[in-house]
């Protein structure tokens, strides 16, 4: 590829050069080198050559120069001269094809010229450096919009996604353990030796218990025989809390006043324990059961579990720490005529009734269970009113009823606490590990 120098281009018979001035090696024109134009040589046409031409050498390369001397060497329209040029080169290389020169940089213009009006070139490089201001601008590429540059992005996108996609199914497929656990099982027998303590209000390392308390009522019907008057006061049994810490004495015929504003009163003294405070604990108030009986008598006074206060102790410190509470419900009274049975009758429908009542009791009780509560059968104590004959209405007119209630308590425990205590009294090395007792509803 012949490559030139824009100012030797220029054939030295056109250079116009300033009257009295010529051009030494100390202007700037001649100090700095000039940009290069290659050409390819074997290239014959010359609208390649002048296409590389206007690619290589902007319009505006001469432009920029103000200096009157430069502007007297240069032609009026360098550019043409400079495709002229190029074109009758290009033809000369055509003709000889063998023949191709190339060189790197121009040296300095030789004062003198041939007789065909050429000038000779220097192979030898310039000494001096390149003009950083008359470099050629760096070239910056180009996108295109059509389909087939904006299909090349599509690899880029989707590799990535893949490699995304691929590595979410790998760390879910080892993310997952698989962990087996074998328990160990023995067999502890119990010697009948071992005793177990359960406190109402435990601490955190001892066994409580809680209590369940069920009541009921049922009746039955009997063959009459005939009618009888009858005056029955009402009574049931209730508890006295004291929360002092001293004793509380009640005498007999205390009264004891119902939330609906009932009298009923007890038949003989009483000493209510005093209050007890643990060690750590709330307090405890000290109490005892007793039965009450109404007022006056009549229906009216048979009534649902209920609160007690004592109207004697009003206006005393006392008023708000003595007071009492049903343990079922208050019946038996009655005035008027009601009908009669035999002896005989009344005692069978008593036993099949308190067989009945006590069932239906304890099949209450177990259905009430929690699944986390356990309780056993020796922790169950009832309680079971004298069946008497009832005002209500029976089915035929030749029938009575007789009605009885009851109260059942079940004592129980929580089953891991349970478990346990179990585990601590039969295990040495037992440090509170996790422990499953299979026949535990069966000990």
């Amino acid at each position: 590829m012949t490559k030139f120098m824009i100012q030797d281009i220029v054939p030295p018979n056109r250079k116009r050069v300033h009257a009295g001035k010529k051009p030494t090696h100390s202007d700037p024109v001649s100090e700095k080198p000039d940009r290069k134009v290659a050409a390819p040589s074997h290239t014959p046409a010359s609208a390649h050559l002048s296409h590389a031409v206007e690619e290589t050498i902007p319009h505006h390369s001469f432009e920029g120069h103000k200096d009157p001397e430069i502007e007297d060497m240069l032609p009026e329209n360098p550019r043409s001269m400079i495709l002229e040029h190029l074109y009758e080169d290009n033809t000369h290389a055509a003709e000889n094809p063998l023949t191709h020169v190339e060189s790197d940089h121009v040296g300095p213009k030789s004062t003198t010229a041939g007789a065909s009006g050429a000038w000779p070139y220097n192979d030898k490089k310039p000494e001096t450096a390149t003009d950083p201001e008359r470099r050629i601008p760096a070239q910056f590429p180009t996108f295109k919009t059509d389909g087939a540059s904006k299909s090349g992005w599509i690899p880029w996108i989707l590799i990535p996604a893949l490699l995304l996609v691929a590595s979410f199914f790998v760390f879910d497929h080892f993310a997952r353990v698989n962990v087996l656990i074998i328990p160990k099982n023995d067999v502890i027998p119990m010697e009948g030796g071992e005793s177990f303590s359960a406190l109402k209000s435990p601490s955190a390392e001892e066994l409580g218990f809680a209590v369940m308390k069920v009541v009921l009522e049922d009746s039955i019907e009997v063959a009459a025989t005939g009618t009888k008057a009858v005056t029955a006061k009402a009574s049931g049994r209730v508890v006295v809390y004291n929360e002092q810490t001293t004793a509380q004495r009640l005498i007999k015929n205390t009264r004891f006043q119902s939330v609906a504003g009932k009298i009923y009163r007890i038949n003989e003294s009483i000493d209510v324990p005093k209050a007890t405070t643990p060690k750590g604990g709330k307090l405890t108030p000290g109490t005892l059961e007793v039965t009450v009986y109404a007022d006056e008598a009549g229906p009216d006074y048979n009534a649902d579990p209920t609160d007690f206060t004592v109207p004697g102790l009003k206006g005393l410190p006392q008023y708000t720490k003595v007071y009492a509470r049903s343990k079922g419900a208050l019946s038996g009274g009655a005035s008027g005529t009601i009908k009669s049975v035999s002896d005989q009758d009344l005692r069978q429908a008593s036993d099949d009734l308190r067989v009945s009542l006590e069932t239906k009791l304890r099949s209450k009780a177990h259905g009430d269970l929690a699944p986390s509560q356990i309780g056993y059968d020796k922790g169950i104590v009832v309680e079971l009113t004298e069946p008497k004959l009832s005002t209500t209405k029976a089915s035929r007119e030749d029938r009575a009823v007789v009605t009885a209630s009851g109260i059942l308590y079940y004592v129980v425990f929580d089953r891991p606490q349970l478990t346990a205590a179990i585990a601590k009294a039969l295990i040495p090395t037992y440090a509170g590990e996790q422990v499953s007792v299979e026949n535990l509803d069966s000990l």
